[in-house]
């Protein structure tokens, strides 16, 4: 169902594509700019060329503008979830979320048509093995494939009248290379480390690195330092206490306080993804105190090997039996 602040002419709503280019970037791990015009907020969404991926129509508040981003880039990669549409010779592309919202476009691009391929003129065709005058010229290569048949048999069969002078040297050469394992570039290059990462944790309502959530993040970036093939992801989270948007930004922003730490510590920022979960996965109960809510506030810990398969896991906490979320 359609947002009653958002104005139900969606071509209305929208700005020319000129108008979101250039805006300083907000969000520098997803690559969105927020940008006011009018009295309405709006959003880009910028490829990391800095041309426009995707814009939004206007909103009334900065809430509403945030909710629409959450559900963009939930399937901004879907590619199920792209419509296309063609007029006047040109395209754009529309996303749309579970409800099969429309919630964000690209700028429209024109349709190129494709020229069709020039095929000769039949008369200045000529047939393989004739030239031009008539005369058939391919009889002339039969003497010398024979002649080339020829020189390579006899070429072989002098190969064949090859014998080791001392066949027991060839023996004893055989005999001392059966042992031997042939070392793969993996074996050299890829070791599975000993992982003990912990989950870390952030006090209510923050997102501040404390000494021990420190200490993790380097022993991860030391495992990433020894395998140079291997990834990094970070996934954030909450308790329930405040509104889904608030949680959504405090959750991207402890997974980001995780990623600045691994960055300064020599890891590559191409190397460490991040997803933000906001309060939907509880480990705990989120009780009235802080027993079960404390569980909730973390940042899981994941290395993942070149093919995306997980080899080291962070350890969860040992949550007591009765304040498990089950």
């Amino acid at each position: 169902m359609d947002s009653p602040n958002v104005s139900a002419d969606k071509e209305d709503d929208y700005l020319t594509c000129e108008e979101y280019k250039g805006h300083p970037v907000n969000d520098k791990v997803n690559n969105v700019a927020f940008f006011k015009k009018n009295e309405l907020y709006y959003f880009v969404v910028y490829n990391s060329n800095g041309s426009v991926r995707l814009r939004s129509e206007g909103f009334v508040s900065a809430d509403n503008r945030d909710k629409e981003l959450k559900g963009v880039l939930k399937y901004i990669d879907t590619k199920e979830k792209y419509e296309t549409r063609e007029k006047a010779g040109y395209r754009i592309h529309i996303l749309k979320d579970e409800s099969d919202r429309e919630v964000g476009r690209s700028c429209a691009e024109k349709i190129v048509a494709t020229a069709a391929p020039i095929i000769p003129p039949a008369a200045t065709i000529t047939k393989v093995g004739e030239s031009k005058s008539g005369f058939n010229w391919w009889w002339l290569l039969l003497p010398l494939l024979l002649l080339l048949g020829f020189l390579l048999f006899t070429k072989t069969c002098k190969k064949q009248e090859v014998v080791p002078a001392d066949l027991s040297t060839v023996e004893e050469k055989t005999n001392t290379t059966t042992d031997t394992v042939p070392v793969t570039s993996d074996a050299v290059t890829t070791k599975t480390p000993d992982c003990g990462l912990r989950w870390i944790y952030f006090p209510f309502d923050q997102y501040v690195i404390t000494s021990e959530a420190n200490a993790e993040l380097e022993e991860m970036a030391k495992i990433l330092s020894e395998n140079p093939t291997f990834t990094g992801l970070l996934s954030a989270h909450t308790d329930s206490r405040g509104s889904d948007d608030y949680n959504a930004r405090l959750s991207q922003n402890r997974a980001n306080a995780a990623k600045d730490i691994l960055i300064k510590l020599g890891i590559d920022a191409g190397r460490i993804n991040t997803s933000f979960e906001s309060e939907s996965k509880p480990i705990a109960i989120n009780t009235d105190d802080d027993t079960g809510r404390k569980f909730n506030r973390r940042v899981e810990l994941h290395v993942l090997d070149g093919s995306g398969k997980e080899v080291c896991k962070s350890i969860p906490p040992d949550v007591p039996e009765n304040l498990k979320n089950k």
